[in-house]
Parts: structure tokens; C-alpha cells; sequence
């Protein structure tokens, strides 16, 4: 039985550090992924009255990110996504539903005129 508990909690601690693992991962990813939004994002944002459509709160403060899609978030509020999906590759766009991270296929470059 003892043996039965120690290995639940070493089962449970590593499935902890794992977690932890991928969180830190996920937060280094969203410097490398996404962009700060520009000035002049912010600027069409303050101006369209747009507001981060995960807290609700405005896109004033600097800690704003652009998606691929073009849609603007809240560093935090970006992290909470990515988070929930467990990865930045599952991750979606809470607005339009896009991937945030776009896929490049190279066999699939050609442009159609």
C-alpha cells in the first residue's frame, strides 16, 4: 500500500513539472510568434473603440499582441488562449476561429492567377 501512495505521488509530481514545462514553453513562444502590435494598430484600435474581446478591457496599454490574423490581444489574455489549447500550434483565433500559428506547406507556394 505504501508503495501504491509513493508512486501516485511520484506519478502526480511529474505530471506537475510537466504542466509547468509546457506553460514556461508557452509563454517564450508568445515573444516569438507574435509581434507587438504598432502604434498605429493601437491608434486604429483606440479610434474603432475596439476592445480585447477575452477580458473586455481597452487596447491601451503596451502589452498588446497582433495574431496572424490581424486581430489584437492582450498579452495575458493571448497566454490564457494558448494555454487552454495546451499548445500554440492547437491554438485558435477566439474571434475568427484562424490558427494562430499559419501553416507553411512548401508544395503549396503557387499562386493562382
Amino acid at each position: 500500500v505504501l508503495a501504491l501512495h509513493l508512486h501516485t505521488a511520484i506519478a502526480a509530481a511529474g505530471k506537475k513539472i510537466a504542466l509547468r514545462r509546457n506553460l514556461n514553453k508557452i509563454h517564450r513562444d508568445l515573444n516569438g510568434y507574435f509581434s507587438d502590435a504598432t502604434e498605429l494598430d493601437m491608434r486604429k484600435a483606440h479610434q474603432a473603440g475596439d476592445v480585447c474581446c477575452i477580458c473586455l478591457g481597452t487596447m491601451s496599454t503596451s502589452n498588446v499582441k497582433k495574431v496572424p490574423c490581424g486581430h489584437l490581444y492582450h498579452t495575458h489574455c493571448l497566454k490564457e488562449v494558448v494555454e487552454r489549447a495546451r499548445s500554440i500550434h492547437a491554438a485558435r483565433c477566439p474571434l475568427c476561429r484562424a490558427s494562430l500559428v499559419p501553416e507553411t506547406n512548401d508544395s503549396n507556394n503557387a499562386t493562382v492567377v
